[in-house]
């Protein structure tokens, strides 16, 4: 099984979700919904649909996150003044002081977890991860996962 990129993706991934498990808990946020405080908080002003782009999640979903969100205190739904059938997300003061936590600590576990490795290394893995990641997006809909030859 540690032959498959897919092994250490899942080891990662729970290990970060056991890392931020108990901050987001006592936000009442899941692991869900801290990428959605990461992202409007790095892009203010997004879009519902924007949001769902690159969260790769449908607008439905997006909108129930949102409606959770605006529930906690922590984002705003804002009327486009030009198209009313879309919005604009930020989050607020309460959202925002979430926000600069939670990229602390991301930013933390990402050193833990690359504490190995040189800032060349970290530099070549984010880049073939970016690679990987830019692979699977450019895919067509339904197509099959890249096989070994």
């Amino acid at each position: 099984m540690p032959d498959f990129l897919a092994y250490y993706i899942t080891a990662l991934r729970k290990d970060l979700n056991a890392y931020s498990d108990a901050r987001l808990k006592q936000y009442g946020l899941t692991d869900g919904l801290f990428y959605y405080i990461i992202y409007i908080g790095k892009n203010p002003g997004c879009s519902l649909s924007e949001t769902a782009r690159f969260l790769k999640a449908d607008n439905g979903h997006v909108t129930r996150c949102i409606g959770k969100l605006e529930q906690l205190g922590y984002a705003v739904r804002t009327r486009d003044t030009a198209d009313h059938r879309h919005y604009h997300l930020t989050l607020t003061a309460q959202g925002e002081t979430i926000f600069k936590e939670l990229h602390t600590l991301l930013y933390d576990w990402d050193q833990a977890v690359c504490k190995n490795l040189s800032d060349i290394q970290r530099e070549q893995l984010l880049e073939l991860l970016r690679l990987v990641t830019d692979s699977r997006e450019d895919r067509k809909e339904g197509s099959e996962p890249c096989t070994r030859p």
